[in-house]
């Protein structure tokens, strides 16, 4: 089974958030506006938030519910470690693209995940 980011959008100046993406499994199952996102603690580490719904809680503050979810965090926990694969690639050649051309327009390339990497 195999993975790969269709398209790819990176987003500059807007704190935590840095890109918007989506995945086509296998399957043909297309995963679409998942975000790559910064952790807030400077660690320079990233992960992936998938699409959610605000709503109101009763106390009166903000929830969000996600679209996607998983049977088990193992589950997820592969997918997660599977496509960061593919975003940081995608952010290593973004990163590339700007040193060398000064811009992050860049074409998505495919990028295929093995099978040892994906989840289910």
């Amino acid at each position: 089974m195999n993975m790969k980011i269709i398209t790819w959008k990176r987003i500059k100046d807007k704190g935590p958030l840095k890109a918007f993406f989506d995945v086509q499994l296998e399957s043909g199952m297309i995963l679409r506006s998942l975000k790559c996102m910064a952790k807030e603690d400077d660690s320079g580490e990233f992960f992936i938030s998938f699409p959610s719904r605000e709503y109101t809680k009763r106390n009166g503050r903000q929830g969000w519910t996600d679209f996607i979810d998983f049977a088990n965090e193992d589950a997820e926990n592969r997918f997660h470690d599977a496509a960061m694969i593919l975003v940081m690639k995608e952010l290593a050649s973004d990163e590339a693209t700007d040193i060398a051309f000064g811009s992050s327009d860049t074409q998505v390339q495919p990028i295929i995940v093995s099978d040892e990497d994906i989840p289910f």
